[in-house]
């Protein structure tokens, strides 16, 4: 894998998974093209301490410090329906985000959404456009565009812009 930088402009296969040979049977790379950033820059960051040194904390508290970056990529491009975060984590850390937010942030400084869960399919696009974070599982990605799950809601159907995504425990 080549290091990624703002100059780098060819889209590579990050990801790979036996699970997930639809999606690289349906996307064919050289028809896609990356996008204008309007003066921001595609950046990214792998965030890898050690069990309990406040992985989750820090990604949360710089979801909060950024909003205002966020909102304001939000509002230049209006045509297109951007929430500034989506979290991915494993079902067994989902609950975990949840506790993160609930504990250590006040009432509605980081709203979100949980887009799982037996309650999921009732989630209006407007509420997650609403959010600072939408939590969701791999499993719910993975649903998406698979030919099991043609009548579910999935994120992708939703048709939003994500500002970042966050893959927690992606390895």
């Amino acid at each position: 894998m080549k290091n990624e930088s703002p100059e780098h402009n060819q889209i590579h296969n990050l990801w790979s998974h036996l699970n997930n040979n639809w999606i690289q049977n349906t996307c064919d790379p050289s028809n896609l093209q990356l996008e204008a950033t309007h003066g921001f820059s595609r950046l990214g960051s792998v965030l890898a301490d050690d069990m309990g040194l406040g992985k989750t904390i820090s990604t949360l508290t710089l979801i909060l410090a950024t909003n205002s970056t966020a909102r304001r990529f939000q509002m230049m491009n209006q045509d297109s329906k951007i929430v500034p975060t989506l979290v991915i984590c494993p079902l067994a850390t989902l609950t975990n985000w949840e506790n993160k937010i609930r504990m250590h942030f006040q009432d509605q400084a980081l709203p979100y959404q949980k887009f799982h869960g037996q309650h999921w399919q009732k989630i209006s696009r407007e509420d997650l456009l609403s959010s600072l974070v939408v939590l969701t599982t791999y499993d719910m990605i993975g649903a998406t565009g698979n030919q099991l799950h043609t009548n579910n809601i999935t994120i992708e159907l939703l048709n939003i812009c994500w500002y970042r995504v966050v893959l927690d425990e992606a390895q």
